[in-house]
């Protein structure tokens, strides 16, 4: 089976979009609690982030986690491998943008994990090594 590392980095930037969706679901629970505050006061002095910004948070960081495990299933299948790079690079770029830079870890592992499956798909067409 092809691609071992593709999919173990992969599925560490599933885990950290997980991470980014639990985390956002525990946030939207805790309506005006003192750790709520205390977390909006380390972003802004107005201490009101709203409820819909996490709800947005959670859903958008589901669509990249179900993108992930689609990525990840498709590396499995030999044949698909070039879909399953470019599912990971898309998802990166627009992770980042979507998340408005909390998904940024979890975006450079799809990243990585995208450009080193297109690179390696190139390298075993165009026969210049595995």
């Amino acid at each position: 089976m092809k691609h071992q590392t593709e999919i173990m980095v992969s599925i560490i930037g599933v885990l950290l979009f997980v991470a980014l969706l639990a985390s956002s679901i525990w946030m939207f629970s805790l309506e005006g609690s003192p750790e709520r505050l205390a977390f909006a006061d380390t972003f802004s002095q107005s201490h009101h982030l709203s409820n819909h910004f996490f709800i947005y948070l959670s859903a958008i960081s589901g669509v990249w986690v179900l993108c992930g495990i689609a990525a990840v299933l498709l590396l499995k299948k030999a044949y698909r491998v070039q879909t399953a790079g470019c599912l990971l690079v898309i998802a990166a770029i627009f992770g980042t943008l979507s998340t408005v830079g909390f998904g940024i870890f979890s975006s450079l592992i799809y990243l990585i994990a995208g450009v080193r499956v297109v690179m390696h798909q190139r390298s075993y067409i165009t026969g210049e090594g595995v």
